[in-house]
Formats: C-alpha cells, structure tokens, sequence
C-alpha cells in the first residue's frame, strides 16, 4: 500500500509539473494540456527511480500503423508502473523489452536537461505538499488534537476529489487507505460509495480523498466553526491538487465550501455544479448507511451528474 501511495502522490506531483519544455523533442510541438504525459516518459521514470527506486524498462512500442517509438516506465518489487502509458490512445505492443541503467538515459543531453527541468519542478510541488502539512501542525485556531500522518489519500485518479467531513482517530487514519478500517474491511459508508460507482470507469480507491476539518473534532456542535477555520489550509491543497471535479459529502463540507449560496437545506444544492476555485463542486447526501438518501437519493446524481466525469 505504502509504494501505491508513493507512486500516486508522485504522479500528482508529475501531472502538475509535465510541460512542453520537457516533452521529447521529436513530439514536443504535438504536446498539449489535454495529452500532458506525451514524451515524457524517459524523465519520469528516471524520477520515479530517485523516489523510489527500482529498474527502468525500455521497450520498442509498435502501433497498428506499423509506426515505433521508444518508451520507458519503472519497475519495482517486481510491479510495473507506467505513469505516460496514457499518452497512446491506439493498440500498441511492447517488443525487445530490456533493463537500461540511469547513466543511459542521462547520456542524452537532452534528456539530462529536460530530466533536471522536470525534477526542480517535481521537488517544488512535494516540497509545497509538506509545507501544507507543516502548516497543518501548527495551525492553533481551534486549539485541538492534529492529525499525525494521512491528511490526503492520493488516488490514482486525479481529476476527481472526494471531501469528508471530519477525520476519526480509527479507520483511514491507523490503514492509510481512504475507507479500510482497521480489519482491512470496507466501512459501510464505502461500501455504499462503492455501490453507486459500480457503473462508472473507476473504483472508490482511484479517488483521491480528503477531510475538510484537519483536527479531531472533541464537540460536533462546533463543526462548523472548526470547518471554516480550516478552509485556508483546505484552499492550499485544492490550489496543489487541481481536481477537476470535487464531490463534497453531506452538509459540512458543502456548506464551507458554498457559504456564499447561504442555502437551507442539502437537498437545494445536491447533484447541482458549481464552481470552486477552478474546479467544480457537485454536492451529494453523506454516504452514511444510517441516511435513507445515502443510496436511494444519491444514485441519480451518480447516474446522470456525475458519471459523465469518469
């Protein structure tokens, strides 16, 4: 789990870093916002491997138009990861696949300067996620017990942002891994979430999730005043995250976020869009199986809001 975590969180990092100064020559003036991983996965590899460790792969990737192109990904603990696999949207197939040292590929001057490009780029986002979570530790606003460790579970998908209300000192918090408990089991409320995601592209674990309130709460009454005391730091990790779309569950999450709206009841905003900084917010009922409208109410907005993100 922990490489997993690793691996996703450096994949954030690297989405949000990738640009057309450190995409390959030869296809850099085809490289665009929409295809961000396009030449660039020698560089990313080699990242991977400072992070991580492991070997580097190199393969020829041979398309149905007979055309071939070099490509590398990482593999470590006996696991392949590819984080520029993305960048073919036709069949391919991998042939004369080979372990290549580092020094390789950083032979290549051109590699070697989009390599050390990428990499400062890479560093400066981490670096700001801990500074985050730095942040987090000595924030004294509502004078409570902080989080040691998990505050963002990296889901491999990350255009989409689930937002919790609070955290427990149980669950995600003793795992790392959003909605495991302790047993290694499903809670209910995931189990509900993985219900209403069976007809969508993506399970409940490629979903990135956080809580809004960083603290464990000691009064449920003051939920709202410990959520907006939070929202600056929440505002810091949406600005690094930059999801796409943001599904807020139940009314403290929902309210922080859309205070402006001053709306009396959950169900005025549920399955509507809104904007959040550069994202968009889609409200849903809290997943919570003690709630008729955890599945019943929700399933609709899965359906047809939601789904069309996947």
């Amino acid at each position: 789990m922990r490489i997993n975590q690793e691996i996703n969180k450096i994949n954030y990092a690297l989405i949000n870093s990738w640009c057309k100064e450190t995409s390959y020559e030869l296809v850099k003036d085809n490289w665009s916002l929409k295809n961000k991983s396009l030449g660039q996965c020698a560089i990313t590899s080699l990242i991977i491997q400072d992070y991580l460790g492991g070997d580097i792969v190199f393969a020829e990737t041979i398309f149905d138009n007979s055309s071939v192109i070099n490509h590398y990904w990482n593999f470590i603990d006996n696991i392949d990861y590819d984080l520029t696999i993305q960048q073919f949207t036709s069949n391919y197939k991998f042939i004369n696949k080979k372990i290549v040292s580092r020094n390789t590929l950083l032979g290549n001057l051109d590699t070697l300067k989009r390599y050390q490009i990428l990499k400062e780029k890479v560093d400066n986002y981490l670096l700001e996620l801990n500074n985050i979570e730095l942040l987090i530790q000595k924030c004294k606003l509502c004078d409570l017990e902080k989080i040691n460790g998990y505050n963002i579970y990296f889901g491999s998908n990350t255009k989409i942002l689930m937002i919790g209300e609070a955290p427990a000192k149980n669950g995600w918090r003793i795992t790392g891994k959003a909605w495991i408990n302790e047993q290694n089991k499903v809670i209910p409320s995931g189990k509900i979430l993985e219900k209403l995601l069976i007809n969508t592209s993506v399970s409940l674990f490629d979903i990135s999730f956080i809580e809004l309130i960083k603290c464990f709460p000691t009064d449920r009454k003051n939920l709202k005043n410990y959520a907006s005391n939070c929202l600056y730091i929440f505002d810091k990790q949406i600005e690094l995250l930059k999801p796409e779309l943001i599904i807020t569950l139940g009314e403290i999450p929902t309210k922080a976020l859309l205070k402006e709206l001053n709306f009396k009841k959950l169900s005025d905003v549920t399955g509507k869009e809104f904007k959040y900084r550069n994202s968009t917010i889609i409200p849903i009922f809290h997943p919570s199986p003690i709630s008729p409208k955890s599945y019943n109410d929700n399933k609709p907005i899965f359906d047809n809001v939601i789904s069309k993100y996947f």
